[in-house]
């Protein structure tokens, strides 16, 4: 089964063709840059219609195949070559305070997770481009309902020694998560990504566009290990230690 990531990559693509319908709907980005207009397309077409996140779409996905279909997107792999292609400018977005090491949110004991993220811990970033402040940017801008503009982009200037597990698609997320496993509560047979352990091992998790459009929603199938469903959205660094030597504000147009 993956009806559910070949279907977003339908929606992307049909959303790529059909802009006008989706730029009215989304003013802010009127005059912006192709690749900022693209990544809106993405935010728009993660998800079916009336459903925003927190849903598993499908069940037992092989990896592979899933790997296999967001490969064979054109539009999709475009995009996410030109995202990839980012200079690492690791993006925190609030509408308050900068981030620092004193306020920087550690693992908590309980170790507890959020659609599996680390819950009340760790930092979420996403790189910027040149007129937008990442993907949580644009994903922000175009979930007005539940984020409310202006946004404040802190830049984040890691230490050059910092270890980063990259994670480029389906398959390697659940070779991850065997590596780094805990049993979900409440469901002996699952297994999802235990961010404690790998906070021993790396500074920090980035989990590229493609990545996300193979896994986001879905539970997997590896080698007969069920990996939980995760919900990310869009391309996102997840920072488990304060790593950085600097912290700047950016603005951009949007």
């Amino acid at each position: 089964m993956s009806g559910a990531v070949e279907a977003r990559c339908n929606r992307f693509a049909y959303a790529l063709l059909n802009y006008s319908a989706i730029a009215d709907d989304i003013e802010r980005l009127n005059g912006v840059d192709t690749d900022t207009r693209q990544i809106a397309n993405y935010v728009e077409s993660i998800y079916p219609p009336l459903l925003d996140g927190q849903s598993i779409l499908d069940r037992a996905v092989d990896p592979v195949l899933a790997d296999a279909i967001v490969a064979d997107c054109p539009p999709l792999n475009d995009l996410a070559d030109r995202v990839d292609a980012r200079d690492r400018r690791a993006i925190w977005i609030s509408d308050g305070d900068p981030p620092s090491e004193e306020r920087f949110p550690r693992s908590n004991s309980a170790k507890k997770l959020w659609a599996g993220k680390p819950d009340g811990w760790g930092m979420f970033t996403s790189d910027a481009g040149q007129s937008d402040l990442g993907m949580w940017h644009i994903y922000g801008l175009t979930r007005s309902e539940f984020y409310s503009p202006p946004f404040r982009g802190w830049e984040l200037t890691p230490a050059s020694a910092v270890r980063v597990l990259d994670i480029t698609n389906a398959e390697q997320w659940c070779k991850a998560v065997s590596q780094f496993s805990r049993r979900v509560e409440g469901k002996p047979d699952s297994f999802e990504f235990d961010w404690n352990q790998a906070s021993q091992t790396y500074d920090a998790v980035n989990l590229s566009l493609r990545a996300v459009a193979a896994i986001d929603c879905v539970e997997l199938n590896f080698h007969g290990m069920t990996v939980a469903a995760s919900f990310w959205s869009v391309q996102t660094t997840v920072w488990l230690h304060w790593v950085f030597t600097s912290c700047e504000e950016r603005r951009v147009q949007v």
